[in-house]
């Protein structure tokens, strides 16, 4: 079934048998580390210990200490915090905030950055941080607060749509750390609610567990539903002083190493909207046709039309062929190859609204009856539907879309404005 089991007392005899087993073999793994893997690998013993295996190696590849992650940790002259990073909210006397569930919070200021290895590295630590607190018999939970808005000063580094370094973090606590996507939640907080749908792009690269345990809202109001008092931090609106920079010589200090405190790694910021709307699109052409048919919002409009082939290319044709079209998500339509709405069926290709125009052609002027044309900054696309209601109301759905393109641009304008850095807080 769909419930996942947390602890070793919820099982049967012949799954703590199971447990057992694969214990004896990998005796450094919990048990709730353990039940975890079973679960994913749907109790297979085999296979579950095949993955075990292949964690322990890789465990042993990324073994930072805190030396490796404090750069990403420590503020920036003038800034109120780092620009991004995770990390476990120890209480550096033993325990561990945690929310009202028993869930240890994990904060993450933003997103974590720098090259796929140092990101690597960086989930790396928590997660190790994590498994120094696990009880026995249990999948230790964890509860993500995800700042959006970064502290002052500070560069952004979130929308970010899922980057290689991203996309690697997701597979990697698949593949390594599965029992931290069971029972767990995350509070993505400052999420401007015409930005809260583009989170469904993360879906592919998501377990089902950990897309579902997201929670996205526009600023941190609901946490005292979900968190006692002596776990909201002053940031988010509560009595909590926890001061990262004191958790960072507590780790060197318990560790044993040596910091340099002028070491501090900023997130570069310039990427252009124009490349950051290049890679929302790209990341939408391995939405399924299934998927994006329940997206919240959902398409305006969604069915089979005729497309021309551009006449492009040294196979290109410019026969018209039925295909699937999608008004949306917002500020964008897709079209696919295939006009099944299934799983199997993803995007050929995702398309900006923004600065686009419709050409109606519902007489049939250019040869083809009932057709539009979409002509965007980069391309022109024509189609045609079956009849005149049906282009009329294409038409009407895409102009819908276009509008909303040039709203979601003003809003990502001023949104982007109000969080980037004062100018005299240079990149170092």
């Amino acid at each position: 079934g769909d419930k996942h089991l947390l602890t070793i007392a919820e099982l049967t005899d012949a799954q703590k048998a199971m447990v057992q087993q694969v214990r004896e073999k990998f005796p450094d793994f919990s048990e709730g580390d353990i039940l975890g893997y079973l679960q994913y690998r749907n109790w297979d013993v085999a296979q579950a210990e095949l993955q075990m295996h292949t964690t322990q190696g890789y465990r042993e590849s990324y073994a930072p200490t805190i030396a490796d992650i404090a750069p990403f940790m420590l503020s920036a002259p003038g800034c109120a915090g780092p620009d991004g990073c995770q990390v476990l909210l120890e209480d550096m006397k033993g325990g561990v905030l945690c929310d009202n569930e028993g869930r240890m919070i994990v904060l993450s200021i933003g997103m974590c950055h720098g090259t796929t290895a140092e990101m690597l590295e960086q989930q790396a630590y928590v997660c190790r941080r994590v498994r120094e607190y696990e009880e026995p018999g249990k999948i230790q939970r964890i509860c993500v607060i995800m700042e959006v808005k970064p502290r002052e000063g500070c560069s952004r580094t979130t929308f970010r749509f899922p980057d290689k370094g991203t996309k690697q973090m997701m597979d990697i606590q698949k593949q390594h750390y599965p029992s931290s996507q069971y029972g767990a939640a995350t509070h993505v907080c400052g999420v401007p609610r015409t930005f809260q749908w583009a989170f469904a792009l993360c879906r592919p690269f998501m377990s089902k567990e950990s897309y579902e345990a997201l929670i996205l809202r526009t600023d941190y109001t609901h946490l005292p539903k979900h968190l006692p008092k002596s776990s909201i931090l002053k940031e988010w609106g509560g009595e909590v002083e926890w001061d990262l920079g004191k958790y960072v010589e507590w780790r060197a200090k318990e560790e044993g190493v040596t910091l340099d405190p002028a070491n501090v790694r900023r997130f570069d910021p310039t990427a252009s909207q124009d490349e950051a709307m290049t890679d929302m699109t790209e990341s939408f052409k391995s939405i399924s046709a299934a998927a994006l048919q329940k997206w919240d919002p959902a398409p305006a409009k969604m069915g089979p039309v005729e497309k021309q082939g551009s006449g492009q290319g040294w196979f290109a044709t410019t026969k018209w062929k039925t295909k699937l079209l999608s008004a949306g998500p917002p500020g964008f339509a897709c079209y696919f190859d295939s006009d099944k709405i299934s799983e199997a069926n993803t995007a050929t290709r995702a398309i900006a609204l923004f600065g686009a125009f419709i050409e109606e052609d519902i007489q049939g002027a250019g040869g083809k009856k009932n057709a539009f044309t979409l002509v965007t900054p980069q391309r022109t696309y024509k189609f045609a539907a079956a009849d005149k209601a049906g282009a009329e109301a294409w038409v009407a759905a895409l102009r819908g879309g276009i509008q909303e393109a040039t709203v979601q641009h003003a809003e990502s304008h001023n949104m982007l404005k109000e969080m980037a850095p004062t100018p005299s807080q240079n990149l170092r």
